[in-house]
């Protein structure tokens, strides 16, 4: 009787302390292991336990580790995306971002019946300040300009088209509207002209589906009128349906080149 008391405490106490650990770990416990001891098939039992907790602890943190450099990655992404989509200089988006909204833009309005406007605009005399100046003073003309420009009509609406050139996409939009949008920009830059070295700004107006059927043609057509603009004297705005009025008002060809 007193071996037998002597056997089932061998065996119970190993086995309550196998118990005790195999819970701790499934309650997500990884560091609990067990100290193996009883007889020996209890001794492999405890050690195939704690080698199984080990490698669950393992990989929790190998996935942990994984999980982080995923995340990683998917930032790095992100961010390159970002800096694909977004003008260095003025940090506004850039000409491939403006292609590909507009053509979405144009396409959403297709099927909803809604207007979408173009503006395109210029820097008036910007290459005469920048050969002048230098390109130093130039990128700060262009810097405030951005800011201005997305100031007055959100920097979701502006894009740095290329060079001294800006564009804005105005969804839901009549040309009519935009014609007034334009003017507020061009006055706020007219108004901030003798800090930005004499600067204004033509811009040109065109609408979908009013004046133009595509994306292609209605950035075409506000930047016909634009051009007219700034034939016509530069610092004022112009639609492309009253493209002819502007042009009656041109300067005669002895003026100074457009630039």
């Amino acid at each position: 009787t007193t071996a037998a008391f002597v056997v089932a405490r061998s065996i119970v106490k190993p086995l309550s302390a196998l118990r005790a650990t195999a819970v701790r770990i499934g309650e997500g416990d990884l560091d609990a292991r067990t100290e193996p001891s009883g007889p020996s098939e209890l001794v492999h039992l405890g050690q195939t336990l704690n080698s199984m907790a080990a490698h669950i602890q393992q990989r929790e943190q190998d996935l942990v580790f994984a999980n982080a450099e995923m995340r990683e990655r998917n930032r790095q992404l992100l961010e390159t995306r970002v800096q694909a989509a977004t003008d260095c200089l003025t940090s506004l988006p850039n000409h491939r971002s403006f292609h590909e909204r507009i053509r979405e833009t144009v396409s959403a309005a297709e099927t909803s019946g809604a207007t979408v406007s173009a503006i395109m605009l210029d820097i008036d005399h910007f290459k005469t300040v920048n050969d002048e100046l230098g390109h130093l003073e130039g990128d700060k003309i262009l810097r405030a300009c951005g800011e201005i420009l997305a100031a007055a009509a959100g920097a979701e609406n502006v894009y740095r088209y290329g060079g001294d050139e800006f564009a804005l996409i105005l969804d839901k939009t009549d040309i009519e509207r935009a014609t007034a949008i334009a003017e507020e920009l061009r006055t706020a830059i007219e108004s901030r002209s003798n800090d930005l070295r004499g600067i204004t700004i033509s811009l040109g107006v065109a609408e979908f589906p009013a004046t133009s059927q595509y994306a292609e043609e209605l950035i075409y057509r506000a930047d016909a009128a634009m051009y007219t603009a700034k034939s016509a004297g530069k610092n004022r705005s112009c639609r492309w349906d009253r493209m002819a009025d502007v042009a009656d008002a041109a300067p005669s060809r002895w003026s100074a080149p457009v630039n």
